[in-house]
């Protein structure tokens, strides 16, 4: 389990689904999975090497997704990974967003680095 901004979403050099587990911390400090369902919308964005930013929404078809418990799935093509991996070290992040579907209203669920798998 990673903390905010410590994890690292290492990308395949080929096009692959990328699974997250979301969870939140009850009081005896145990993990409970962070219930993503309702009317919210997510996506993962990564910025580009000329100023813009990628969007990803998740993977509908993905048979490992389950809202209910957390699991988030993005399928992230070897073409995209390409354009994330132009980004400088210093400046190559993603965040996990969540917005509401009837008046756009954005949050930031999680942010962290973005390397290559080795």
């Amino acid at each position: 389990m990673y903390t905010q901004g410590k994890m690292t979403l290492r990308l395949k050099h080929s096009s692959s689904n990328y699974m997250l587990k979301l969870y939140t911390l009850n009081n005896a400090n145990t993990r409970i999975p962070y219930d993503l369902t309702g009317t919210t919308t997510y996506k993962l964005v990564f910025p580009t090497i000329q100023g813009t930013e990628i969007e990803i929404y998740p993977n509908q078809d993905s048979d490992a997704m389950n809202l209910t418990l957390g699991t988030i799935v993005f399928y992230i093509t070897k073409d995209i990974t390409a354009r994330i991996m132009q980004v400088p070290d210093s400046e190559r992040y993603f965040s996990l967003m969540s917005y509401y579907n009837d008046n756009r209203q954005e949050s930031t669920l999680y942010e962290g680095k973005v390397d290559w798998f080795n």
